[in-house]
């Protein structure tokens, strides 16, 4: 009997003591300091409710100051009254403004084939603000441009990741202290001159722009091929985008498994007609490569990321 109430007691001071520590734990994390407002409550066990209790007893340095009932956080539906007022007076600011056309839309870049074209850019006059100290800023008008065109060209063909790559390296070398502004600004003129031969490529191999990412899919990398082999791979690319164009591509193909089926089967035996140098191995993954460019930019009936569809 005496041992089952020297248990009892124990129990007892152990839950008071654990109460106490964990009063004192939320207190000291929502103390005030400095520039420390307050801390971050996880009421994932109903401590909240001590919270107030809790700061009355350790909440300031002193041990005291702090009134009953004070907390670090206010209540849902003080907070709720407040975005309330908030969305009120942003609706009152933008109707006093014209501006009606606000909402929880999903914003939707279209699909395009129109690419920056470096082209246009004077580097006459870029090299003449560089020379007259506006040096970072020259750089970086320059390095915002090159980032633009760059991002469109890849995503039309990621056949040229080795140009990000490199631009990207360009980049962290110059952040991290490895080139100066001349020498980094001199490295983008170089490599915007390499862009634009680039991205002028597909007019110089007589192909569209889609046609090139599916000839460059075929032939890279190190893949040695003759003119009459590479002259053959550009109408096999044509072929294939014709038949998949005007007989696979169907709406939603990409939910049906029959419609992927039939895409995959079509480019299988179309990429048949690829030369002999070229293994199985090989043969298997250029049909993988294909499919997957084309699941990635043809959505069916005429909608890809190479032309816009009103």
């Amino acid at each position: 009997m005496a041992h089952s109430k020297i248990s009892l007691v124990s129990v007892t001071n152990y839950n008071v003591l654990t109460e106490m520590m964990l009063m004192q734990t939320i207190a000291r994390a929502n103390r005030v300091f400095g520039e420390k407002v307050n801390g971050l409550i996880v009421d994932y066990i109903g401590v909240f409710r001590d919270l107030q209790k809790a700061l009355a007893i350790y909440g300031s340095a002193s041990g005291g100051g702090v009134e009953a009932g004070d907390t670090p956080v206010q209540s849902k539906a003080a907070l709720v009254d407040e975005l309330r007022n908030a969305i009120a007076n942003t609706q009152k600011f933008c109707t006093e403004r014209g501006i009606n056309s606000i909402g929880t839309l999903n914003y939707v870049i279209p699909d395009s084939t129109e690419l920056i074209d470096l082209s246009q850019i004077d580097f006459d006059t870029l090299q003449a603000r560089f020379n007259q100290g506006y040096k970072r800023t020259a750089a970086e008008t320059l390095r915002g441009a090159i980032n633009d065109q760059l991002t469109q060209m890849v995503r039309l063909n990621k056949s040229r990741m080795n140009y990000l790559d490199k631009f990207q390296q360009m980049i962290d070398q110059y952040n991290a202290g490895c080139r100066n502004v001349e020498t980094f600004f001199a490295e983008l003129v170089e490599f915007a001159q390499e862009l634009q031969v680039e991205d002028k490529r597909a007019i110089a191999e007589n192909l569209e722009e889609e046609e090139l990412a599916i000839f460059d899919l075929l032939t890279k990398p190190d893949i040695t091929l003759t003119e009459t082999e590479k002259l053959d791979l550009k109408k096999v690319a044509r072929e294939l985008l014709d038949t998949l164009k005007q007989e696979k591509l169907v709406l939603d193909w990409h939910r049906r498994q029959q419609s992927k089926v039939a895409v995959k089967v079509a480019i299988e035996e179309i990429l048949d007609q690829l030369p002999e140098n070229y293994s199985t191995e090989v043969y298997q993954r250029k049909c993988e490569e294909v499919y997957q460019h084309v699941y990635e930019s043809y959505s069916g009936v005429g909608r890809s990321i190479y032309n816009v569809v009103a």
